[in-house]
């Protein structure tokens, strides 16, 4: 075998071993910092396409994978991240964090609660500005904002 030959497949090795190799060093400094996100409980519930429907009869898409969600309605789009505390009193909590990259609501910020009921809907009720975190779901304009999602099938 040529010495070029060997060098170039040593070479190549190398960079085939580095890209799992890398993975995994990514993924380690990650949990050293906290950001492997389980996706267990509540949110492992969530994952998935949710529908809910305005009193006017539109439809929006809350799409949750992971902490994301993208939620698509009929006029606009939201870029979201989610925290959960399944310990929250009265109600479970959900904050809400729009992102820079989002389409709508940039960098906007609200506190909401959730639950799921009996027959799988999944309520989840956000506050508005700088309202705090709402104590019961209902649609409050200019207060907070309530909605009844159904598992798209």
């Amino acid at each position: 075998m040529s010495p070029h030959f060997r060098a170039a497949m040593v070479g190549s090795l190398l960079i085939l071993s580095m890209v799992p190799g890398g993975f995994c060093l990514r993924r380690a400094l990650a949990q050293d910092k906290g950001q492997v996100l389980k996706i267990e409980g509540d949110l492992k519930r969530m994952q998935g396409q949710w529908i809910s429907k305005d009193g006017q009869g539109g439809e929006s898409v809350w799409n949750f994978k992971e902490e994301h969600v993208s939620l698509k309605t009929p006029t606009r789009a939201y870029e979201m991240t989610i925290k959960l505390n399944s310990k929250g009193e009265p109600e479970k909590h959900i904050d809400f964090d729009v992102s820079e990259n989002s389409p709508n609501a940039k960098g906007y910020k609200a506190q909401g609660i959730y639950k799921f009921t009996g027959d799988g809907t999944l309520k989840i009720c956000f506050s508005d500005g700088d309202s705090g975190r709402p104590k019961e779901f209902k649609t409050d304009f200019g207060k907070s904002f309530s909605f009844d999602l159904k598992k798209k099938k």
